[in-house]
């Protein structure tokens, strides 16, 4: 049974948290200094890069190849 509950526990972590905003998000916890975040569906930690956007295309380069995207007219890059 202890075994049973590990695997799923582990199949939740590498699934990730599944949301529609970022209110839905109450597993994934982020560090100090990051915020949480709804991407493509997945909760997801943030930091924000301090560039303003209109689109994802925006905050491209300001995320050094890591996903950007844009929420709320600020620049989010996901955390590695």
């Amino acid at each position: 049974m202890k075994l049973l509950i590990l695997c799923l526990a582990l199949c939740v972590v590498v699934m990730g948290e599944r949301c529609h905003q970022a209110n839905d998000c109450s597993v994934t916890l982020c560090s100090s200094g990051s915020s949480l975040a709804c991407i493509h569906d997945e909760c997801t930690c943030t930091t924000q890069s301090g560039n303003g956007c209109t689109t994802a295309q925006d905050c491209h380069q300001h995320c050094h190849n890591r996903d950007g995207h844009c929420v709320d007219g600020s620049c989010h890059c996901r955390q590695g």
